[in-house]
C-alpha cells in the first residue's frame, strides 16, 4: 500500500466511523508497537521510555502516520511526547489526533514502564462529545 492510499483508507474508515463515540480512541487503543513494523521492534528493543521515544521520532520516516513527532527533554528524561499535525488534511484532524491518544497508553504499556517519565499530553482534540470511553 502506498500513502495515497494510506490516506484514501483513513479517509474513508473516518467518514464511516465518526458516528461511534470515540472511534479514533479506540482505533489507537489497537496499535501495539509491534504493529509499527521495523520502527516498532526499535522502539521495543530500547532500554526505557526515553530511549524508545527518542528511536521512535528519530525512525519515525519507516513509519506510515502524518502527525510528525518530537520529543522535550529534561537532564536526559523524556517528559513531553510533541505531535505536529500539519501535513495532516483538515478533514482528518480530529480523527488522527484522538488515534494518537488512543495509541499512547498502548505504546507505554508495551515498553512495560512502571514510572512513566511523562508528565504532560496535550492535544487540540477535546475529545468526544459524550466523553472518553
Amino acid at each position: 500500500m502506498n500513502g495515497h492510499q494510506e490516506l484514501a483508507f483513513q479517509r474513508l474508515f473516518w467518514q464511516n466511523t465518526k458516528h461511534i463515540p470515540a472511534i479514533g480512541f479506540l482505533t489507537g487503543l489497537r496499535y501495539s508497537l509491534i504493529a509499527y513494523g521495523p520502527l516498532g521492534l526499535a522502539a521495543l528493543v530500547s532500554r526505557n521510555v526515553t530511549e524508545g521515544l527518542r528511536t521512535f521520532t528519530t525512525m519515525q520516516a519507516l513509519g506510515y502516520a502524518l502527525i510528525e513527532y518530537d520529543i522535550l527533554e529534561e537532564d536526559g528524561i523524556a517528559v513531553a511526547f510533541i505531535a505536529n499535525d500539519e501535513y495532516v488534511p483538515a478533514d482528518l484532524k480530529e480523527f488522527m489526533h484522538e488515534r494518537l491518544l488512543g495509541s499512547g497508553p498502548t505504546f507505554f504499556r508495551d515498553m512495560r514502564q512502571e514510572n512513566l517519565p511523562l508528565r504532560l499530553i496535550e492535544s487540540y482534540s477535546t475529545g468526544p462529545k459524550d466523553g472518553w470511553v
